[in-house]
């Protein structure tokens, strides 16, 4: 109910359990708006219900109401000022019983305080600061023109619903031009809708210190134009901060001639949802030209989006130094375009992220993969297993390369695919994000239990295109009716696991893994590649191994390729600089990883495409292999032992992951279960599926 709703949320506050928007939006209100905006306009006109009451002595009266003073607080606000109480029943009925009086009650304050409207009984700090259903929407226009020009301090903040929505124009020429201290803060569901105009012209030009927050669901949206003509030009400061739902989307130009030109910090956070998006255009011409600090920070989830366009033009031309971070599912993109013409043209210090970006990572920190869009990279030793997303399955944890193989075989929607050694199911949940839950992957894994785990995580990522097969892959029939529509395979078969990080094998030394087991695993490796060649309409196979090995990784594949004519080895993502090892044929054509190199885990994959067929959008496919993924998913891998058939694989995302370089990295389960999908929408209570994998006879 709105109104027990409402009074629960101005109870919390007073118990300081949160802040207003906070708590609104944890009541999961089916209209939080609404609730949001009875809430506010209760507080604002609490004082004026308060001497009501007491006056009309309701508690006395009604012990329901004496029970529940803030209820009673909002339903006398609601018939006053508000609406009209729109529920049946008792509360209604409490309230309406005592009408007479309460009309009676407000029409003595009005006459009292000589106003005729409801508004003007507020005080006037509320009115002036702007908390209400729409906040604020000025119009300010300044002009001034004499010796000293313009010394202005403005102070605006406004909450509510929309919060702010403003234009600002103010013109200054004289002798000084302008000196301005503005200081703008909105809080509410829009936040801010700001359009700031100001020209100085005079011998100071422009002094500004422009210090603006949002906070709220929209959180700011600007347009700031500054310009100043004068002997210094322009000293300013500027400080956007923008925290909500959506963040800032900015857009700032600044122009400044004279002979100093333009002396400028600016910075900018945004935290929330979208986080930033802005267009800086900053130009300035004079004997000095430009000295400007930019900082710039963004956390949320879409991050920053960038655009900044510099030009100095005079005897210094630009000094500049520029700090941009970025942390959120996305980071950051950013397009920056500087130019500067002068006897000393341009000296910069511009800090950006990269693999740079990557090594650096802090505890909490995270960043958008830099090759894979829906790969998100964590700082080392981050533990994501307690987390709510991960608990449901919109996220799954995996290191970075085991994210290749399933992005480079990447079958298209509709597809038949078999994962040949699957559990625990991370490149199989993979699979399924790519080709969105349609077609049929064909999952086979030895080991009744892992195969019973890999059940259970393939459904809570919401996969639903998958059958098991709790046999060896190898006694699979290629003839069988069941597998003629299978094109796309993934091998990624029983290795040392002599990548994996913090794997004990590095302890025991090259001892540890014996000539006699390599062989053993490169022909067990081999033998099971032939296997998935088999299939009469196969276009690609994958093969993969957390090995760096030689024997397992380029021998196996030039192995397969001198036993079966009607398969070429093609070239897995040219711009991966980390090839396979110089000295074979097959090298160059091969992708390795490492964690010295690319920050994961030691990794191997090849690419294998059928040559006795022509295939109608070849070019599609491979362009789809290509260094952007449009969906990914996640897997460890790695064993001692080989299981005939299935790979022991193994969560790399952990607290005990000590080597500093390796970065853990999380995908969404983009196309099975999107992470979005849990946010703001109830959700419905679903019976666990029992999984009952088909078992060899």
């Amino acid at each position: 109910m709105l109104y027990t709703q409402a009074a629960r949320v101005i109870e919390s506050t007073q118990e300081q359990k949160g802040s207003l928007k906070s708590l609104v939006f944890a009541s999961k209100a089916k209209n939080q708006k609404q609730l949001y905006a009875l809430v506010c306009e209760t507080l604002k006109f609490r004082d004026i219900i308060n001497t009501i009451v007491k006056e009309t002595a309701l508690f006395k009266r009604e012990k329901f109401l004496k029970k529940n003073p803030v209820l009673a607080q909002v339903l006398v606000y609601e018939f006053l000022f508000g609406k009209g109480i729109r529920c049946s029943g008792k509360m209604k009925n409490v309230i309406m019983s005592h009408k007479a009086a309460l009309q009676a009650s407000l029409t003595r304050i009005k006459i009292k305080q000589q106003v005729s409207k409801n508004q003007d009984l507020l005080p006037k700090d509320v009115t002036q600061q702007g908390n209400g259903i729409l906040g604020m929407i000025m119009n300010i226009a300044i002009l001034g023109n004499g010796i000293v020009g313009m010394i202005i301090n403005i102070t605006i903040s406004g909450n509510g619903i929309v919060g702010m929505i403003m234009n600002i124009a103010i013109l200054g020429n004289g002798i000084v031009g302008m000196i301005i201290n503005i200081t703008i803060s909105g809080n509410g569901s829009l936040g801010m809708i700001i359009n700031i105009t100001i020209p100085g012209n005079g011998i100071v030009g422009m002094i500004m210190n422009i210090t603006i927050s949002g906070n709220g669901i929209l959180g700011m949206i600007m347009n700031i134009t500054i310009s100043g003509n004068g002997i210094l030009g322009m000293i300013m400061n500027i400080t956007i901060l923008g925290n909500g739902i959506l963040g800032m989307i900015i857009n700032i130009t600044i122009s400044g001639n004279g002979i100093v030109g333009m002396i400028i910090n600016i910075t900018i956070s945004g935290n929330g949802i979208l986080g930033l998006i802005i267009n800086i255009t900053i130009s300035g011409n004079g004997i000095l030209g430009m000295i400007i600090n930019i900082t710039i920070l963004g956390n949320g989830i879409l991050g920053m989006i960038i655009n900044l366009k510099i030009s100095g033009n005079g005897i210094l031309g630009m000094i500049m130094n520029i700090t941009i971070s970025g942390n959120g599912i996305l980071g950051m993109i950013i397009n920056l375009k500087i130019s500067g013409n002068g006897i000393l043209g341009i000296i910069m210090n511009i800090t950006m992220d990269g693999y740079q970006c990557v090594s650096s990572l802090k505890k909490k920190q995270f960043m958008k993969d830099l090759h894979f869009d829906d790969l998100l990279v964590f700082a080392p030793n981050t533990d994501l297993h307690d987390n709510v997303l991960y608990q449901q399955g919109d996220i799954i944890l995996q290191d970075k390369a085991s994210c290749i193989p399933a992005h480079v075989l990447c079958p298209p929607l509709g597809s038949h695919v078999i994962d040949t050694c699957a559990a625990p199911g991370n490149k199989t949940s993979h699979l399924a994000s790519i080709i969105n839950n349609t077609g049929k992957i064909y999952a086979f894994d030895l080991d009744t239990k892992r195969i019973g785990t890999m059940g259970n995580l393939t459904a809570k990522a919401g996969v639903m295109n998958t059958q098991l097969f709790n046999q060896d892959f190898l006694k699979t029939n290629p003839t069988d009716n069941k597998f003629q529509k299978v094109e796309y395979i993934l091998v990624d078969p029983s290795c040392t696991g002599s990548g994996i990080v913090n794997r004990n094998d590095h302890l025991m030394g090259a001892q540890g893994i014996t000539k006699a087991r390599l062989r053993s695993l490169s022909s067990f490796q081999v033998m099971i590649l032939k296997h998935a060649m088999e299939f009469p309409n196969l276009k690609r196979v994958v093969y993969s191994t957390c090995s760096v090995h030689r024997e397992e990784n380029e021998d196996v594949v030039a192995e397969v390729l001198k036993c079966n004519k009607n398969f070429a080895l093609k070239t897995v993502m040219p711009s991966w600089t980390h090839r396979g090892l110089e000295g074979t044929d097959v090298g160059k054509h091969c992708i390795r990883a490492s964690a010295n190199v690319d920050f994961t885990n030691g990794f191997f994959v090849a690419l294998f495409e059928r040559t006795e067929m022509k295939f109608e959008k070849q070019a599609a496919f491979d362009d789809r292999r290509g260094d952007t993924s449009e969906k990914f998913a996640h897997d460890g891998n790695g064993d001692d032992t080989p299981q005939k058939g299935c790979r022991y694989e193994e969560d790399n995302l952990s607290t005990t992951r000590t080597k500093p370089d390796v970065t853990a990295s999380v995908q969404r389960t983009v196309g099975v279960k999107r992470a979005s999908d849990s946010v703001g929408k109830k959700k419905k209570k679903k019976r666990k599926k029992q999984f009952k994998p088909v078992t060899a006879k």
